[in-house]
């Protein structure tokens, strides 16, 4: 397990491909091994964040984590090893916190999973509202019934 902090950025292509290769050791199908997976999962990310209508200013703090690889077919006897990358989302870009290894069994699909922080959650969910409104509540008039069966 790798703990440190990259930039995700061109510049810092050879120290990302470093830090893969180091937690991957010779594991070299089903992990990331290039910037361009990096690349792209800081992509997701922010599209991802955009789509929930955080403003580019609100958007540090958001954490993604995701897997490597692709659904391993039945056929597989063991379990192959990937790469579980954690990116989070700084003032302006994103940056590497945490590379490990990690398992996937067969049948099963690597995970890939967005956190937002509070204020974050509160403006995904009034662009959510605002999509929609909600019907009136409709009252039912109930009439009580005496003995005689009358109302």
């Amino acid at each position: 397990m790798t703990k440190t902090t990259i930039k995700i950025d061109p510049k810092n292509c050879e120290k990302i491909v470093q830090a893969l290769a180091e937690v991957n050791g010779r594991a070299s199908a089903h992990v990331f091994e290039f910037y361009s997976q990096i690349a792209r999962l800081a992509e997701t990310a922010e599209k991802a964040l955009a789509e929930f209508g955080v403003p580019k200013i609100s958007r540090k703090g958001a954490v993604y984590t995701a897997e490597s690889g692709e659904k391993l077919p039945s056929a597989y006897k063991y379990c192959a090893q990937a790469t579980s990358v954690v990116i989070e989302r700084g003032a302006s870009a994103w940056y590497i916190v945490e590379i490990k290894r990690s398992e996937l069994y067969p049948c099963q699909r690597p995970t890939a999973s967005l956190c937002l922080t509070s204020a974050q959650d509160e403006i995904a969910v009034a662009r959510l509202r605002a999509g929609y409104r909600l019907q009136a509540a409709v009252a039912l008039k109930t009439e009580t019934i005496n003995a005689t069966g009358t109302a």
